[in-house]
This record gives C-alpha cells, sequence and structure tokens, in this order.
C-alpha cells in the first residue's frame, strides 16, 4: 500500500521535542536572569547563631538588599568587624528605633515614643520569642539605630552594646526572603555543590 503523503499543515515528527527543549531553555534563561538580578542587587547571608528564632534559624540562607535604607521593624544585617562586644564580623537584628526614637521595656513589653511624639506606644510583636527584660529608656542619636534580636532572652543586641551608627547596616533583609527562606536556603546549598563539583 502506498504511503500517504504529508498534509501541508500537518505536524512534522519530532515536534514535541523541540517544544520540550525550547521551554527546558526558556526556563534556564529565567532562572539564570533571576539570578543575575539577585546578584546585583542583593547579597548572600548565611544565618549563625540563634538570636533571631522563630524568625529565622542557624543554617537558613537569605537575601539582603544593598543600599535600601532600614525602616522600623526592618531585619538588619550590622556590620560588627570593629566591635568588641560582637564575636562576628556580622550580625543580624531587628530595627526597633531610628533617630529621635526613645525605646523601653516594662513588663516584656517594648514601648517606642517616635521622633517627635509625646507619647509611648507598646509594639505589638508577634515575631518576638520568649520574653524581653526590662531595660530602662534609650534616646536613640543621631544617625543611630536601636535593635534587638527576635529571640529576646538569647540576643546579644542593643540592650548590651547601645545603639549602632545606622551607616553600620549593610543590608535589609526584605518580607519575602524570609517567608521563602527554605526555599532559597535549598537553592544556595544546591548552588554551593555544584560550585565544589565543578572546581
Amino acid at each position: 500500500m502506498a504511503k500517504r503523503p504529508k498534509m501541508l499543515n500537518e505536524r512534522k515528527e519530532g515536534g514535541i521535542g523541540l517544544v520540550i527543549c525550547a521551554v527546558l531553555l526558556l526556563v534556564i534563561l529565567l532562572i539564570l536572569s533571576f539570578e543575575v538580578y539577585l546578584r546585583v542587587n542583593y547579597f548572600v547571608v548565611e544565618v549563625s547563631g540563634d538570636s533571631m528564632l522563630e524568625t529565622v534559624h542557624s543554617g537558613d540562607y537569605l537575601y539582603a538588599k544593598i543600599d535600601r535604607e532600614p525602616q522600623h521593624g526592618d531585619v538588619v544585617i550590622i556590620d560588627t568587624k570593629d566591635d568588641e562586644v560582637f564575636s562576628g564580623d556580622y550580625i543580624i537584628k531587628r530595627v526597633i528605633g531610628l533617630e529621635g526614637d526613645t525605646v523601653k521595656c516594662e513588663a516584656n513589653v517594648v514601648y517606642v515614643k517616635y521622633a517627635g511624639e509625646d507619647e509611648y506606644v507598646p509594639l505589638d510583636e508577634p515575631y518576638a520569642y520568649g520574653n524581653t527584660w526590662d531595660f530602662s529608656a534609650v534616646l536613640v542619636g543621631e544617625g543611630e539605630i536601636f535593635f534587638l534580636g527576635d529571640n529576646r532572652e538569647n540576643s546579644r543586641d542593643a540592650r548590651i552594646s547601645g545603639c549602632r551608627q545606622q551607616s553600620a547596616v549593610t543590608g535589609v533583609v526584605p518580607e519575602w526572603s524570609i517567608s521563602t527562606k527554605g526555599f532559597f536556603t535549598f537553592w544556595e546549598g544546591l548552588r554551593i555543590k555544584i560550585n565544589s563539583w565543578m572546581n
């Protein structure tokens, strides 16, 4: 029996394979573009220690935004290389007070009197873990920040060291990086393994 001739609009054999290859190539390009975007605008931080439990854990990887000015409640990376109070080069903490604010804690509640205001406001801190010991009012100086770890019973922070210059903040960790920390911890671990295999 004679073979039927192919119609002009008939799909060529192997067309599905080409579609799959094109989709895979597109996915790879998107991943590489995202990776380049992250590397240009953020830097990667591996959390070490328990001072930010339960928000982040030791071993988590986070992305920190370069050149973003910290705001109240932001999780930040602070350079502590020249600081005798802290043992490492960097710490990760949460900004509680900015220039002109006054911060205090009474009966496990942190209060902030914001710059230019007359009354203290109790902070709603769903991220705080453990009890915050009382400390007397601290006025945040010019260009400074007051910061606490989320794990209030196991954190060396501004309660011990005092305020630090805002210029010591090297990056601000966006909320999306914290909420997707499991994925990015896996992703960074995979990248490290691939790099070690290639070297």
